[in-house]
């Protein structure tokens, strides 16, 4: 049975339909969403802070789209019942192109999948910051600053210390892993003041699960979930290809992208892809997943050996 506040949004969107198909079509860290009538997709928050996400994406993603490369969700409806805020959009095409089915793909087909996400990034990027935050889109350099229902607040080198100091205080870390973290860090801040390219409006979230992908050819149809929107450093928007589809994938975007220097946004990417498993180790103590928490250590540490063996600081 469908939440009052979902029944009453599909009515007042269409209010000469009260019998359209309503079915649920899966859930994220901010939103529900359900399928109406197989054509629109309506996303309902979870939270407040998933509401004011909506709003973002409700006044933002009309004028992002104008000229886009690839199809983006664009807000036909949007409002709130009793407190929930809701966005309405059509349906795109596609299938969320995991990293195995990236794998799948011929070799001509990345390439035109690079080129495409590249001219997708740039045109994103290319979206004044100013205007962005005029429309209420938040502001910081730190990579993880969207959680799941609160934005982080402080400076960026703040918030990796206090990442650092809230590992080292767990009792399964490790005390070379923690001295090694925080060697990587310090080489990251000294590298990102001499390396600090404009801010530009971020997706945040360009992951498997968020480009779509047509499976009879290999081309990108869409990128969907624009709810993390921020204004930080640019090479963030590049860290879920970076981990899910690999660096040298990455590094063809990069190209097609063509407003960065693809060796330093690589640099960058490889401490934003260590500390990305950082996060997600203290994300999962904070949950009481030990196992995974140790698992994920395993992987900071082969992160780390990588680093040296290549001359990384």
């Amino acid at each position: 049975m469908l939440s009052p506040f979902v029944s009453d949004a599909v009515r007042v969107s269409f209010p000469q339909r009260p019998d359209l198909a309503v079915t649920p079509a899966g859930e994220g860290d901010y939103c529900r969403a359900f399928l109406v009538d197989h054509t629109w997709i309506f996303l309902f928050a979870k939270h407040p802070f998933a509401s004011a996400c909506l709003e973002r994406v409700a006044r933002v993603l009309p004028p992002l789209a104008e000229g886009s490369p690839l199809p983006v969700p664009v807000a036909e409806y949007h409002g709130s019942v009793a407190g929930v805020g809701y966005i309405g959009y059509r349906r795109l095409p596609g299938d969320e192109l995991t990293a195995e089915r990236f794998a799948a793909l011929t070799p001509g087909q990345r390439n035109a999948l690079a080129e495409m996400l590249g001219a997708f990034f740039r045109h994103l990027h290319a979206f004044a910051p100013a205007r962005a935050t005029s429309l209420g889109v938040p502001v910081s350099e730190y990579p993880f600053a969207m959680q799941d229902d609160a934005l982080l607040p402080g400076p960026a080198k703040e918030l990796y210390r206090r990442d650092l100091e809230t590992f080292a205080t767990w009792p399964g870390a490790e005390a070379a892993l923690v001295g090694g973290l925080e060697r990587a860090l310090d080489g990251y801040l000294r590298f990102a003041r001499a390396w600090s390219p404009p801010l530009v409006l971020l997706h945040n979230e360009v992951s498997a699960d968020h480009v779509l992908y047509d499976p009879s050819t290999g081309r990108p149809s869409a990128v969907i979930d624009f709810n993390g929107m921020i204004v930080g450093r640019p090479a963030r928007d590049f860290l879920y290809l970076y981990g899910e589809y690999g660096p040298d994938f990455a590094a063809e975007v990069l190209r097609a992208y063509g407003r960065l220097p693809p060796g330093e946004a690589l640099e960058e990417l490889r401490f934003l892809h260590l500390w990305h498993v950082l996060a997600r180790l203290l994300w999962a103590v904070e949950h009481g997943y030990a196992a995974r928490a140790e698992w994920l250590q395993g992987q900071l540490d082969t992160l780390l050996a990588e680093s040296a063996l290549d001359g990384v600081s």
